[in-house]
C-alpha cells in the first residue's frame, strides 16, 4: 500500500501536495483519490465529476407521483468509499465540515446520510482546489469575547 504514493506522484505532482496539505487527509487516502479519478481534465465542470462518482441525484417521476430522490450510484463504488472516508476526515478536522455536518444532523439526518452529503460537497470543494489550483482554507477560528 505503501506503493501506491509514490506510483501517484510522478503524475499529480502539485495535486498531491494540495491534496496532502488538508487536514486529516493522508497520502495513502490522497493518492487513492488522485488514482480513482484521474486527470480533472476530462471533466468539464465539478458536475460531470460528481455524476462520474455516483453522487448526482436521480428522480424518477410516473404520472402524478413525483418519486423519492436518491443517488445514482453509476459510478465507481470504491471512490464513493474514498469519499466518505475523505469526508469523515474533513468533518473531524476543519471547521467548515464540522459545521456543516452539525448542521444537517441537527436537521436530523443520520449520521451516514449526513456523511454522504459531505462527501459530494468534499468532491466539489476537491474539483474546485485540483482545478484552479489553490489551497484549501478553514473557517478562521473565533475570537474570544
Amino acid at each position: 500500500m505503501a506503493a501506491l504514493p509514490q506510483a501517484v506522484r510522478p503524475h499529480h505532482p502539485q495535486a498531491g501536495r494540495l491534496l496532502r496539505a488538508l487536514p486529516g487527509l493522508g497520502p495513502r487516502l490522497a493518492a487513492l483519490f488522485l488514482a480513482l479519478t484521474g486527470p480533472l481534465d476530462r471533466f468539464p465542470d465539478r458536475q460531470a465529476l460528481i455524476a462520474d462518482a455516483g453522487l448526482d441525484v436521480t428522480l424518477h417521476p410516473s404520472g402524478r407521483f413525483a418519486g423519492r430522490c436518491r443517488l445514482s450510484k453509476r459510478g465507481d463504488p470504491l471512490l464513493r468509499h474514498v469519499l466518505y472516508l475523505i469526508a469523515a476526515a474533513l468533518q473531524r478536522y476543519t471547521r467548515r465540515f464540522a459545521q456543516a455536518f452539525a448542521y444537517y444532523r441537527h436537521q436530523g439526518r443520520a449520521v451516514r446520510e449526513t456523511l454522504v452529503i459531505l462527501s459530494r460537497k468534499a468532491l466539489g470543494m476537491l474539483y474546485h482546489l485540483l482545478r484552479h489550483q489553490v489551497p484549501f482554507q478553514d473557517l478562521p477560528q473565533p475570537t474570544p469575547a
